[in-house]
C-alpha cells in the first residue's frame, strides 16, 4: 500500500509503507519545521517537493526550523519528517517561498530555480556546484514553470516567452548552456506572449506540452494550445492540436501526466468544449494523436483550478486542487 501525503494543494505518494486504512494521517510522520511569513507577510508556503530513491525528501519553499526563526528555504527532511541536517543550501534566496521549480537529476544533483528565475544546481549535500551556468536569454527567464531531465542528461525547461514566436520551450545542455540543435518552433506569430505552462517528455522523446497564448487587443484575449514536439523541438505536424478555452481567465495547465498507453491527461484551469459545447473543465484525457477521448469525462467535479494529479499503479488518476471535494478518476 501506498502512502498519501497531502500538503497545501499538492498530491504527493509515499512509496512503501502501509496505513491503518488508505487516505488515513499518518501519524509516524513528525514535521520537524513550521511553515512561515514572517519576511515578507506572503503567508504560509510549500513550493516544490522532491522524493529522492532513499525516502528523503526534498522541500522548497518559506519556512524556518526552531523558535529562533532559522529561516530556510530549501530543506531535507527523512522519511520519518526529521531535518536532514548534512544537508545545507545557501545558494537560494527567495524570501518569499516562490520556488517555480525543481528537479532531482538521475546522479542525485538537484536544479532549482530561485525566485529571480535563475538556475542553479546544488551537488547531494546542498552546496552549489560550480560546474553547472546558465545564460538564457530575458524572455526565458521571467518565469520558469518546469524542469524536466532527458535520459540523456539535456534539461528541458518551459516558461515565458515575449517574442511573439517560440513556444516557450528551450533545452540546455548538461553543463547548463542552451542546445542550440533544439529549436523552439515559431507556431504563434499572431501572439503577444506565449506561456509554457506544462509539458511531459514521452518515451520516443517527443514532448507534449500546453501553451498559454496571449493577444492584447482590446479586449484581451486568450487561449491555450495542447501541442507536441519532436526531439529537436520542432513541431510535429502528425498530432491534432487542441484548443484548452479560458475559464474565464486565461487558460493554464498545472500537470500533465502520460498513461501506458499513450493517452495524455491534462489538469489546470480550463474547459475543452465539443461542437462548442463544454465537455471538460479542468482535467481532460486525449488520445495518443492529441483527440479528444470521449470516454473520459470529470464533468463539473473539478469545479476549480486543478493543482496536480499522479497517476496510480492501478491506473485510477489522484487529483488535488482547489475544491471542496476529493477526486479519484478511474
Amino acid at each position: 500500500m501506498k502512502k498519501l501525503f497531502t500538503l497545501l494543494s499538492s498530491l504527493l505518494l509515499f512509496a512503501g509503507i502501509a496505513l491503518a486504512q488508505p487516505g488515513a494521517l499518518d501519524t509516524t510522520f513528525n514535521r520537524a519545521f513550521k511553515f512561515t511569513g514572517i519576511t515578507t507577510g506572503v503567508g504560509f508556503r510549500l513550493s516544490k517537493m522532491l522524493f529522492q530513491p532513499d525516502g528523503k525528501i526534498i522541500i522548497g519553499g518559506a519556512f524556518y526550523t526552531d523558535n529562533t526563526n532559522n529561516y530556510k528555504t530549501i530543506l531535507r527532511l527523512y522519511r520519518d519528517g526529521s531535518i536532514d541536517e548534512s544537508f545545507d543550501v545557501a545558494a537560494i534566496n527567495a524570501p518569499d517561498g516562490n520556488i517555480p521549480a525543481m528537479a532531482l537529476l538521475a546522479n542525485g544533483k538537484i536544479l532549482v530555480v530561485n525566485n529571480n528565475s535563475s538556475i542553479v544546481r546544488l551537488n547531494t549535500d546542498g552546496s552549489l556546484d560550480p560546474g553547472f551556468t546558465t545564460d538564457l536569454p530575458s524572455i526565458h527567464t521571467s518565469f520558469i514553470t518546469q524542469i524536466t531531465e532527458q535520459p540523456d542528461g539535456k534539461i528541458l525547461i518551459s516558461g515565458f516567452s515575449f517574442n511573439n514566436a517560440v513556444a516557450g520551450i528551450v533545452r540546455l545542455n548538461i553543463d547548463g548552456s542552451i542546445d542550440q540543435s533544439f529549436v523552439s518552433p515559431e507556431i504563434f506569430p499572431f501572439a503577444d506572449r506565449v506561456v509554457g505552462s506544462a509539458f511531459a517528455l514521452q518515451p520516443d522523446g517527443k514532448i507534449v506540452t500546453v501553451n498559454t497564448i496571449t493577444i492584447s487587443t482590446s479586449p484581451v484575449t486568450y487561449t491555450g494550445k495542447l501541442n507536441r514536439l519532436n526531439t529537436d523541438g520542432t513541431l510535429d505536424n502528425s498530432f491534432n492540436v487542441t484548443d484548452l478555452n479560458p475559464t474565464p481567465g486565461a487558460p493554464e495547465a498545472s500537470s500533465i501526466i502520460l498513461q501506458p498507453d499513450g493517452k495524455i491527461v491534462v489538469a489546470g484551469s480550463f474547459t475543452v468544449s465539443s461542437g462548442g459545447v463544454p465537455t471538460d473543465y479542468n482535467i481532460a484525457r486525449f488520445n495518443p494523436d492529441g483527440s479528444q477521448d470521449n470516454t473520459f469525462h470529470a464533468g463539473i467535479a473539478a469545479n476549480n483550478f486543478t493543482e496536480r494529479i499522479a497517476l496510480q499503479s492501478d491506473g485510477k488518476i489522484l487529483v488535488g486542487g482547489f475544491y471542496l471535494v476529493v477526486l479519484l478518476l478511474a
